[in-house]
Order: C-alpha cells, then sequence, then structure tokens
C-alpha cells in the first residue's frame, strides 16, 4: 500500500506542476524570477557526479530488464525447465538496480508514472488470475491500459514464481506465458525511458539536475537539487525499517513482504541501502564521482567517517539476517529489529546532521 501512496504523492506533484506552468503562460508579466544563490565549483562537481551515479544504475537496469526481456520471451516461446530457471535469475538480475534506484526516487521516475508501472506493490493477483481466465485479447495494448497492481517486476515475480514460489514449466498456461513475454517487454520499456531521461546532452532531465542554480528550469538553487536527493535517500531508511521490513515482522506474514513470490526480499532491503550508500559516496560499481561525501567532509570530517561507519554496519547488520526472510521473520525476529534499527540510525544522521549541511 505504501508503493501506491508514494506513486499517488508523485501524480498529484507532477499534476500541481503542470497547472503552475500553465499559468505562466496565461500571462507573462505575473512570472516572478526565480531565487538564485552562487554555486561553487565543487558543488557543480558533486551534481554532474550525482547524475553519472543514476545514469549508471538506471543503465544497468536497462541492461537488465533487456536480459530479462530476451530470457521471458525465449521461455515463452518454448518452456523448459532450465529457461524458466535462466528467467527467474534474470529478473532477481534486474531487480538489484531497481532496488538501488529508491534513493533517486524523484522526479521523472514518479511524475512519468515509471514507479507505479514498475514496482507497484501489492499486487492485485485476484485481478491478474481473472485477466487470465478471461478471453480478452492480451497485446500491448491491453497492457498499456492495465492497472499498475497488476504489472510490473512483481506481476513478472508471480507469474515466473508462482504464489506459493513454487511454479514449475507444467504449470503454466499458454495465457500465462503471453502475459509474461507482455509484461516483462512492458517493464523493459520503462527501464529505458528512466535511462532516456538521465542521459545527459539533450535537454534531459540530467540536464536541470546538472544545473541546479545555474540556470536549471526545475532547481533554482543547487540546494533544492541537493534536498531532493537528500530527501529520497531519508525517504527509503524511512520506508525500509518501518513499512517493508516492519509489516511482515509484526504479522507473522511474508505475504506482506515485497517480492515475497520468490522470498528476494532482504536482496532489496540491502540494494536498497546499497543504493543510498552510492548516492552519499559517489561510487557505484567501477565508477568514482565527486560526492555528498566530499562536502560533508570538508565541513564535518568527523560527520562524514561517522556515516560512513553507519553505512557499513547497516549493510553488515542486513547480511547477518538468515535467508531466506519468510523464515526469518519467525525464527530471527532479534536480528531484523537489529537492522531496522541500524537503518533508522543511518536515517538519523542523514536526516539531522548531514541535510542541513546542503
Amino acid at each position: 500500500m505504501y508503493k501506491i501512496f508514494k506513486k499517488n504523492i508523485s501524480i498529484l506533484g507532477f499534476g500541481i506542476m503542470i497547472f503552475l506552468v500553465s499559468c505562466q503562460e496565461r500571462d507573462i508579466t505575473e512570472i516572478v524570477p526565480k531565487p538564485t544563490e552562487p554555486v561553487s565549483d565543487e558543488v557543480k562537481k558533486v551534481l554532474v557526479g550525482l547524475a553519472d551515479i543514476e545514469f549508471a544504475i538506471v543503465s544497468d537496469w536497462a541492461n537488465s530488464s533487456n536480459l530479462l526481456d530476451v530470457a521471458a520471451q525465449s521461455f515463452a516461446l518454448k518452456p523448459d525447465a532450465q529457461k524458466l530457471i535462466l528467467a527467474q535469475n534474470a529478473w532477481k538480475k534486474a531487480r538489484d538496480p531497481w532496488e538501488s534506484n529508491e534513493a533517486f526516487a524523484f522526479g521523472p521516475v514518479g511524475s512519468l508514472g515509471i514507479d507505479g508501472n514498475s514496482d507497484t506493490w501489492p499486487l492485485a493477483t485476484n485481478d491478474l488470475k481473472a485477466i487470465v481466465k478471461s478471453t480478452v485479447v492480451l497485446n500491448d495494448a491491453f497492457i498499456a491500459k492495465m492497472n499498475t497492481t497488476t504489472k510490473g517486476f512483481h506481476a513478472i515475480e508471480f507469474f515466473l514464481f508462482g504464489e506459493k514460489g513454487t511454479k514449475k514449466v507444467g504449470d503454466f498456461s499458454a495465457r500465462e506465458l503471453t502475459l509474461l513475454s507482455l509484461l516483462t517487454k512492458d517493464l523493459k520499456q520503462e527501464s529505458n525511458k528512466l535511462k532516456d531521461v538521465w542521459t545527459k546532452g539533450k535537454n534531459s532531465f540530467a540536464d536541470s539536475f546538472i544545473k541546479a542554480g545555474s540556470g536549471s528550469d526545475l532547481y533554482p538553487k543547487a540546494s533544492d537539487a541537493l534536498a531532493e536527493i537528500t530527501g529520497s535517500m531519508v525517504g527509503i531508511c524511512t520506508e525500509l525499517p518501518d513499512n517493508k521490513m516492519e509489516e511482515p515482522l509484526k504479522r507473522q506474514d511474508n505475504n506482506y513482504a515485497e517480492s515475497a513470490f520468490s522470498d528476494y526480499s532482504l536482496n532489496d532491503y540491502r540494494s536498497n541501502i546499497v543504493g543510498v550508500q552510492a548516492a552519499y559516496l559517489g561510487k557505484y560499481n567501477t565508477l568514482s564521482t565527486a560526492s555528498i561525501s566530499d562536502l560533508v567532509k570538508a565541513q564535518k570530517p568527523k560527520l562524514d567517517e561517522k556515516l560512513r561507519t553507519q553505512f557499513e554496519l547497516t549493510i553488515a547488520y542486513i547480511e547477518l539476517i538468515p535467508q531466506p526472510f519468510s523464515q526469518a521473520i519467525i525464527t530471527s525476529k532479534d536480528k531484523i529489529v537489529r537492522a531496522q534499527n541500524e537503518i533508522r540510525k543511518l536515517r538519523a544522521i542523514l536526516e539531522n546532521e548531514v541535510a542541513p549541511l546542503l
């Protein structure tokens, strides 16, 4: 439910933006100059670095989503056990960069509907079952009109792994195979859409972000852009312990865990924090850029060291939760609670100590 709520907020914000633009177009004399502030070379480098990190993450997602689509199309064309395993593994590989991207959950990922189309949870499983049983024509046009609660990652996961995570080749109907192939194609398109808007040099969102405080049409001040990213970092560090982990733990029911069909939830959680860490340190795989860490270290080196240590502790305690999460919520509650507390400590540092410096 929190996923749907977050998506609605994004859409509301986009609607407000359109309204404001339309007001400006009616009477150009009413436009009030946007406040500006000097942007240091150091901050400019950090904005470029953040855009580069995000482009690397969404490129990973686009590439892995393409491979998922290839695997799903191959399986749907001629199903066998090995192809099913390959498609299931491809789903997991596509999931990792997407969950890391939660640190950049602002701008086009919401306003263009990418988050809703790709990752709405909970999934309307009964609606999906009804579609499978119906005689409606399944094609690209139908997928485009589907409710977000019946498409994206979790609809694909539902078909690949089954409601109990025990799906076998012989369990697939012809219509399920058709839906699977259409849904992976749609997810691939969403991933390419996000990659495109974070591609620099063509009046993209990436360009507007990089130019914050220096002529950006979206961010009058550099601090506005930095507030966007730190807000997203704080946001996922709130959602993760208080919703994603808390609901299944409190209810003792893995059905409330996102990625429950594949039991991949713990990997999601780790990827969430890895994404926040990448945004802060300016490091993702082999990429290393100017970073928020540089800005913090220049002002408060001990705070930077404190946060780096907290990242390591948080990831370590998530990794101490034994797989699978469906069992851990019953047998390892204490380890889950400890990980939740470490995430909350991370959130507090980001929100109360780092954000005010930027």
